[in-house]
């Protein structure tokens, strides 16, 4: 692939993982929406009454049962949060893999498409990259 094919690839997966993906930028929103929950869930507790209603043995049961929500909740943000993290790296890792290797030939493997720079892993680009060098000359 030339020179002008591989910045145009580089360049959509680039779109691609800056659209699909914004990594950082939702770390603050999701924690406000945790913090913003918990704080829901405790403030239609608190006026219900339904800690003082019960003897001490029961108000921890109470709380147990009311809670539960708030860690599902917080568990199911979590996960989302640890994804998009997740995807957040992978892309990046992706992105440098293909910059490091255009920088030094000025160009992409022919086989590579748009389609299997999304579906792989990093470490499968990395390696398809990698078998895909051109050799250097035997006089270096």
């Amino acid at each position: 692939m030339d020179d002008s094919e591989a910045r145009y690839l580089i360049d959509q997966f680039n779109k691609y993982a800056s659209w699909i993906m914004k990594g950082p930028e939702l770390v603050i929103p999701i924690l406000a929406l945790i913090v913003a929950s918990m704080a829901l869930v405790i403030s239609v507790m608190n006026p219900l009454g339904l800690f003082s209603r019960y003897p001490p043995p029961w108000n921890s049961v109470a709380l147990a049962v009311f809670a539960s929500p708030i860690l599902a909740l917080w568990l199911l943000w979590s996960r989302i949060f640890n994804k998009i993290i997740d995807e957040y790296g992978q892309n990046r890792r992706r992105l440098i893999a293909l910059m490091d290797h255009y920088s030094k030939y000025r160009s992409l493997p022919d086989s590579l498409t748009f389609g299997t720079i999304v579906k792989w892993k990093p470490e499968e680009l990395e390696k398809a990259l990698a078998d895909s060098q051109p050799h250097r000359s035997q006089a270096s």
